[in-house]
């Protein structure tokens, strides 16, 4: 398994691309908020010739959602997130508003509920969901 990190948006937030032998990636909180930062992103995938099959949150507070409906516009993926933070998803563009950013589009709804699945596979890996309550109600880590 493959692990890089790409950090994106004015508060600096970390956005992860994990993909094995098979190419097949996962982004994991995307926070690209610029043109710039879209290209950086996609380039880093083209590149190394992955194929996104999915964009996981880990938690759903802002900055950590601002890429999302573009993964979902670009790569086509499904977007997983727990639905304990809907409300934080749903807010999101309030929350940028108050971080002085303008998010020019919404956050795409979940398409796979963190809470109702064990794991996410892509490629030849499985990833263990684990449910780690805190910084946000729905907040989740991934363990190999």
């Amino acid at each position: 398994m493959n692990i890089a990190k790409l950090v994106f948006n004015p508060i600096m937030e970390n956005t992860y691309i994990v993909w094995d032998d098979t190419k097949e990636c996962i982004i994991i909180d995307a926070g690209n908020f610029s043109a710039r930062e879209d290209a950086q992103l996609t380039d880093f995938i083209s590149e190394r010739g992955l194929k996104p099959v999915m964009a996981v949150n880990t938690h759903g507070h802002f900055d950590h959602l601002l890429g999302v409906n573009y993964l979902k516009q670009t790569f086509g993926v499904q977007f997983a997130l727990s639905s304990k933070d809907e409300y934080l998803r749903s807010m999101a563009s309030a929350s940028c508003a108050m971080f002085g950013l303008d998010l020019q589009v919404e956050v795409p709804q979940i398409d796979i509920d963190l809470d109702s699945v064990d794991s996410i596979t892509f490629g030849d890996t499985t990833l263990k969901v684990i449910k780690t309550p805190g910084h946000t109600p729905g907040c989740v880590s991934l363990l190999e």
